[in-house]
């Protein structure tokens, strides 16, 4: 006689899902821990997990980030720029002074003289370049508002009907425990011994 042994998947496997949010350097950090039960190498019934308030941060600091370059672009950039220029502009003037009075070095004046011309020539490009930028940065800070405004009313949205599905599990759990109680029955409340004590006092009255 062979006897084979036969293994059935367990059914009640306990396995711990761990959910992770990747941070904003590049590295995920463990948010979220729970325990769940499955049969023994089956598919697991966990799902990722959806956080519409992350979104909502990342438009906000993405947001941020764009005021933050627009003032850089007109209390910085531009202004460091403006006075590249009036320095270059100044060292222009001062070469050009000085080509006449140098004889044998009116060469190296000369040359100071072109490099500040291009300085000037360069910061202007560049200052118009700064100027375009900075006008991009106001259209992607109007479509960050709008989409920052989108993910606030997304994670409310979220959130409200999280409630929704919070109170009807809630009332239901409450409710069911109403409706499933079972009122004990009058005949539980009377004794055999009562009833027969009650004759018997019911015939020696009649007698």
């Amino acid at each position: 006689m062979t006897l084979y042994a036969k293994w059935a998947p367990a059914t009640d496997t306990k396995y711990t899902v761990e959910h992770y949010q990747e941070q904003l350097n590049g590295k995920y950090e463990l948010t979220y821990t729970e325990q769940l039960t499955g049969t023994t190498d089956a598919q697991t019934a966990a799902e990722a997990k959806t956080y519409t308030g992350f979104l909502m941060m990342c438009y906000r600091i993405y947001l941020e980030a764009v005021e933050r370059a627009l003032v850089a672009v007109d209390k910085t950039y531009l202004v460091k720029l403006k006075a590249v220029k009036e320095s270059a502009g100044e060292q222009l003037l001062q070469a050009d002074r000085l080509i006449g009075k140098a004889h044998k070095t009116s060469h190296a004046a000369k040359t100071n003289r072109e490099i500040n011309a291009r300085t000037i020539e360069m910061a202007e490009l560049y200052e118009a370049h700064l100027i375009n930028r900075r006008e991009e940065l106001r259209h992607l800070r109007e479509e960050m508002l709008v989409n920052f405004e989108l993910a606030v009313n997304t994670f409310r949205t979220v959130k409200v009907g999280a409630e929704l599905v919070d109170v009807m599990k809630t009332s239901e759990n409450d409710l069911r425990s109403v409706f499933e109680f079972e009122a004990p029955q009058f005949s539980a409340f009377y004794d055999k011994n009562l009833r027969s004590e009650f004759d018997n006092l019911t015939r020696k009255l009649k007698s």
